[in-house]
């Protein structure tokens, strides 16, 4: 099915900080990049790296100017959502006042950890120039927004419900296999997302609702792919599931399916 017309276009700005063998983009964004694909929803990404702090007010200046380019096409039919973390947050919050100064025609959102874990109440008080918040995942929130559905679980327009968005973990697409994340030397993986505890030191508690697995036959194909394509024997696999150990037999798959 081809894109409608109707739907908004999606850009996305992530400023990650990143080190040297990392990807150019994040593995979180990678996700979203990857849905936002399979559902044919016309969408731009714009990244930058704040560990380049020289390059910083440079990367800033120009992401706003493609935001600025992509909304002068589209006009109102579209919305910008910024990644929003504790190591980037003064820089996008930067290049929100500098889109209101310059009258971006769409609408203004802010999604992350920086969000999703704010208190309720604080998000408007906090961001005054931003239209709406996302709070979870935000891998169907931004397909829902782009299609225009009433109010999404997890969004946040004028009244701030604390409420966690809900993602369908099991027909996620892989950022990896769909191409989003080409394999390089260092590759960051995730098997599953979020954990089943409650812990009141830990951000995941509140993390979209849980834990949530990924469907076996993704994980066996991503595994197949990394091996296939891992031309240097040096390659390393980050696996950064908050609890790979949570299931013997989850683990044991994984191990068992790379030594095969």
């Amino acid at each position: 099915m081809l894109a409608k017309s109707c739907m908004r276009h999606q850009i996305l700005v992530t400023l990650d900080h990143l080190r040297p063998k990392d990807p150019r983009l994040s593995l979180g964004a990678a996700s979203v990049v990857a849905n936002l694909i399979q559902r044919q929803i016309p969408h731009s990404v714009f990244s930058g790296n704040v560990s380049l702090e020289e390059d910083i007010d440079a990367t800033v200046e120009g992401i706003c100017s493609q935001i600025l380019s992509v909304g002068s096409q589209k006009g109102p039919k579209c919305d910008v959502i910024l990644g929003t973390f504790v190591w980037n947050e003064p820089y996008v919050s930067n290049i929100v006042e500098k889109l209101r100064m310059s009258q971006f025609p769409g609408r203004i959102g802010l999604a992350g950890p920086q969000i999703s874990y704010a208190p309720k109440g604080s998000l408007e008080s906090l961001h005054k120039d931003v239209d709406f918040f996302i709070r979870g995942y935000a891998e169907d929130v931004v397909v829902a927004i782009a299609n225009e559905e009433a109010e999404p679980h997890g969004v946040h327009w004028q009244r701030d419900r604390n409420e966690q968005s809900k993602t369908d973990f099991l027909h996620l697409p892989s950022p990896h296999l769909s191409g989003v994340l080409p394999p390089g030397e260092f590759i960051r993986w995730e098997t599953q997302r979020g954990c089943p505890y409650t812990c009141s030191f830990c951000q995941h508690r509140d993390a979209g609702g849980g834990f949530h697995k990924y469907d076996d036959k993704r994980v066996r194909q991503e595994i197949a792919f990394f091996s296939q394509h891992s031309v240097a024997r040096s390659a390393e696999i980050a696996v950064v599931d908050p609890s790979f150990n949570i299931s013997t037999d989850h683990s044991v798959m994984v191990l068992e399916s790379f030594a095969r």
